[in-house]
């Protein structure tokens, strides 16, 4: 693949990912139903995936040299991995109870979580 395609992909990737996180937050307001709640798992779950596929982009890139990926490796990638960790931990438990109908929406925790990933991607 040529440098200027990996590029490509990541901004590709970049968009996707700050998309789902966006929408996840959103969807994540209250009042959310069951329905609501699977939605948004499977929005985190395309946001990691799009997280995944910077991560492989990045690898990717280094090989072509360091200034193509030295601000990823050193400053966006760790926010972004971080903001993703916090939304598992935080948000994740309370949307599957929310999709299993054992609990209410997630509270303003799991919402700021999600609203951080969506500023971090």
């Amino acid at each position: 693949m040529t440098t200027a395609l990996l590029l490509a992909l990541d901004l590709v990737a970049a968009i996707i990912t700050a998309g789902a996180w966006i929408a996840a937050a959103v969807l994540a307001a209250p009042p959310i139903r069951r329905r609501g709640a699977w939605l948004v798992i499977a929005l985190v779950g395309v946001g990691l995936l799009g997280l995944l596929a910077q991560l492989l982009c990045t690898a990717l890139l280094a090989a072509d040299g360091w200034w193509f990926v030295q601000e990823k490796v050193v400053f966006a990638l760790p926010v972004a991995v971080a903001a993703a960790i916090a939304v598992i931990v935080i948000a994740g438990p309370t949307l599957l109870g929310v999709a299993r109908g054992t609990r209410p929406a997630p509270g303003a925790r799991g919402r700021a979580a999600l609203v951080g990933a969506a500023a971090a991607g």
